[in-house]
């Protein structure tokens, strides 16, 4: 073979070594991120705040707000797997069996996947504009709004078809009624109405304020710059 030739594939040969090693930093650093975002989720489940005007045993906690933070600096599969970490960790500890966890990880999954995927579609898209950083807290905002909306819905068909049967397992939906200690709530509507939705609208609200406030200081440390 002429010289020529063989230096032409040993640099061949140099670029796709140098390709796979970038790659596999590349993962590397994701999987980094991933588990350091997990572990914050899953010390943020423990400090819960009660909110006196709603359900008393429905507790505000900002254990999602790490998986939105990975979905939006890495993309709504990493924000997904962030969330379900923190689930699976979370059932030894929890008392549902894994029922609770299920159900919350289908509540943080309506939050995180249309907030992620709306800010990097506008992302990409923005990518040449001199306002793209103007535009991206848009589609940021919007993203989570939009989020909020999907959370309530779901939190709605997690508690009538899963949580709520499971409760009244042991309590009766007239003992879970009776629980609300609210003159208002006086039957399973009334409970959604009152108790359920507002209480997620308003979870949904002040994780996306905690994370759209957090995410510009944390950029440097989730995107390694």
């Amino acid at each position: 073979m002429p010289l020529g030739g063989r230096a032409r594939r040993a640099r061949a040969m140099c670029e796709r070594g140098l390709l796979i090693m970038q790659r596999t930093e590349t993962k590397v650093r994701f999987m980094v991120r991933i588990a350091m975002l997990s572990a914050v989720s899953v010390l943020l489940c423990m400090p819960m705040f009660e909110i006196p005007m709603f359900l008393p045993w429905m507790k505000l906690d900002f254990s999602t707000m790490p998986a939105l933070l990975a979905g939006f600096a890495m993309g709504p599969i990493q924000g997904m797997t962030v969330a379900l970490i923190k689930c699976l960790i979370h059932i030894p500890m929890g008392t549902t069996g894994g029922i609770g966890e299920l159900a919350d990880f289908m509540c943080s999954a309506a939050l995180v996947i249309p907030a992620a995927v709306i800010y990097h579609r506008a992302r990409a898209k923005n990518a040449a504009r001199e306002d793209k950083a103007r535009r991206n807290r848009k589609a940021a905002l919007i993203g989570m709004l939009v989020g909020v909306v999907l959370l309530v819905v779901t939190s709605v068909v997690t508690n009538r078809f899963i949580l709520l049967p499971m409760y009244a397992k042991f309590a009766g939906m007239e003992g879970i009624i009776a629980m609300a200690d609210n003159p208002s709530i006086t039957s399973l509507t009334t409970l959604f109405i009152y108790g359920v939705i507002p209480f997620n609208v308003v979870k949904g609200l002040a994780l996306s304020l905690v994370t759209f406030l957090l995410y510009k200081p944390l950029s440097p440390l989730l995107h390694d710059r």
